[in-house]
């Protein structure tokens, strides 16, 4: 773990980007988000259509109420899930090819897969440059897809942002320099933000995430001589600027803190998890702390009760944990594949962790693992600092027969403590949902009717 003082031996040497102010009490609540912003003020490109965006309200300078931190691992109770676990059901499953009618070819593969806030709409991009995003109100069927095409290049990232204000916004990144909002209703990018061209060909974009309300666009780039964290303000259709001296090597992964606005987390091949407070008016003032994972990183998250915490995966299978903004390292897993095997989990890869609360008032809370072989199966891990413990797993026989790339988490059964519903995303070209064997199903579907698998 570092402190801020040292990055990796990188000087921080950044002179504020002072925005155009505005007029009225508007301009002074959003002083954190625009006009204090530690960036390098450097002309960045922005594509925008005609069509209007919804008007977001927002307040960047408001506080979360301070909570007591607390040790992810203190006072968690175990979900509880007898020997015998219980397998997923899968309940659907969706092959590309009955998608879309296209004619895909073999090695055409979901990369990714998530829900947006309230886990009604999904969303996952594939090996084709193609985006494709499922009403789950009426399950992975034809008539609940829809299909986004007009990225050039393999697409990297994808986010539904923070804001309730604006549900029919997607945004997306590829690796042809273009980070986009899409709108469900048109189908079409509406926003379009490059990255200044350092020569003829486009800057690729790795990583993206909203926050502040949908007001403020992250995106991290993967470039020869320096990787940056670049910024636009959505509102006003704008660059504010970038981080250019946190990261030395592609940033993969962008995460703004759900409950503290103004903070974020990005993590990069170089290896190092960067934590920073951007109302800071310096890059060097704003980057709280560093976990250098000493391998590159592939998954981030948060964590915690205060989503104080933050887990790190790796692509030489590692898990880290450590407090994000105390800088302190938590726990660490560099043998977590023996540990995983020990205990007859899938063990040839990690795939993602999840935090998982349970029902209001209650204090339980865990955090799990996903791991996977190359048969498909994959396996739910409970998380504590001492090791991970094995709660269930998904038969690949029901569902996918290759790798499964990602997962996404839905409504977890209070009881137990595992979530009530997975989507997950493979190399075999499907999407595939689940449900727990003993959870009643919810109004995933009209009808709550179940479904035999499609292939």
């Amino acid at each position: 773990m570092a402190s801020k003082q040292s990055k990796a031996g990188h000087a921080a040497k950044v002179d504020p980007l002072h925005a155009a102010r505005t007029q009225g009490a508007a301009a002074e609540s959003a002083k954190s988000l625009t006009h204090s912003l530690p960036f390098t003020a450097k002309k960045t490109n922005v594509d925008d259509d005609d069509t209007m965006l919804d008007d977001v309200d927002v307040n960047g300078s408001s506080k979360v109420p301070h909570k007591k931190t607390i040790q992810p691992a203190e006072g968690v109770q175990q979900n509880g899930v007898p020997d015998g676990t219980p397998m997923m059901e899968s309940d659907s499953n969706y092959h590309a090819d009955e998608e879309d009618g296209d004619e895909l070819d073999d090695d055409v593969y979901v990369m990714h897969v998530s829900t947006n806030w309230d886990g009604t709409l999904a969303g996952s991009w594939w090996s084709d440059f193609g985006v494709r995003l499922y009403d789950l109100e009426r399950g992975l069927t034809t008539a609940g897809t829809q299909v986004m095409l007009g990225h050039e290049d393999r697409v990297t990232g994808l986010s539904f942002g923070d804001s309730h204000n604006e549900p029919h916004a997607v945004f997306t990144c590829a690796e042809d320099g273009v980070a986009a909002m899409w709108d469900r209703r048109t189908g079409r990018m509406e926003q379009k933000f490059r990255a200044p061209l350092a020569g003829a060909e486009p800057v690729p974009f790795l990583s993206i995430d909203v926050g502040a309300e949908n007001s403020l666009l992250a995106a991290g780039t993967d470039e020869d001589e320096e990787s940056r964290l670049l910024f636009w303000d959505r509102r006003a259709a704008r660059p504010l600027g970038s981080y250019e001296d946190s990261h030395y090597e592609g940033i993969t992964q962008i995460r703004f803190n759900p409950m503290r606005k103004t903070e974020l987390a990005t993590a990069g091949l170089d290896g190092l998890v960067c934590y920073f407070d951007i109302r800071q008016r310096t890059e060097e003032d704003a980057l709280v702390s560093v976990l250098n994972a000493e391998s590159p990183v592939s998954k981030i998250g948060f964590f915690g009760p205060s989503q104080e915490c933050l887990y790190c995966l790796t692509h030489s299978e590692t898990l880290h944990l450590f407090h994000a903004q105390k800088a302190v390292a938590m726990a660490e897993f560099p043998m977590i594949r023996e540990r995983l095997a020990a205990q007859g989990m899938p063990s040839d890869f990690l795939i993602d962790c999840a935090y998982v609360e349970g029902p209001p008032g209650s204090r339980s809370q865990s955090l799990l693992l996903v791991s996977g072989d190359h048969t498909g199966t994959i396996c739910l891990g409970d998380v504590t600092l001492a090791g991970v413990q094995k709660l269930c797993t998904v038969q690949s026989n029901l569902g996918h027969k290759k790798d499964v790339r990602s997962v996404a988490f839905l409504r977890p059964d209070p009881t137990s403590g595992v979530p009530a519903m997975i989507l997950s995303g493979g190399e075999d070209g499907l999407v595939c949902e689940w449900t727990h064997a003993k959870t009643k199903r919810g109004p995933v579907r009209r009808g709550g009717a179940r479904r035999k698998s499609r292939r």
